[in-house]
């Protein structure tokens, strides 16, 4: 994520969703999460879609 410039990751929680693809729940303050979708083996990661994120729950 680092790579990526993406910070602000006190907690976080991965995920694998199908073969290769991961999402990736992060938050600052255990309360406001992000999800990011990411292929690690191909170095990949991308803010999920709001769609996505409307589906998804808090690992909370």
């Amino acid at each position: 994520m680092v790579k990526n410039s993406i910070t602000g990751c006190g907690e976080y929680h991965i995920k694998e969703i199908e073969n290769g693809e991961y999402i990736i729940a992060c938050t600052r303050d255990g309360k406001n999460w992000k999800y990011y979708v990411a292929w690690p083996n191909i170095d990949k990661i991308y803010l999920a879609s709001l769609d996505m994120e409307r589906k998804l729950k808090p690992p909370y």
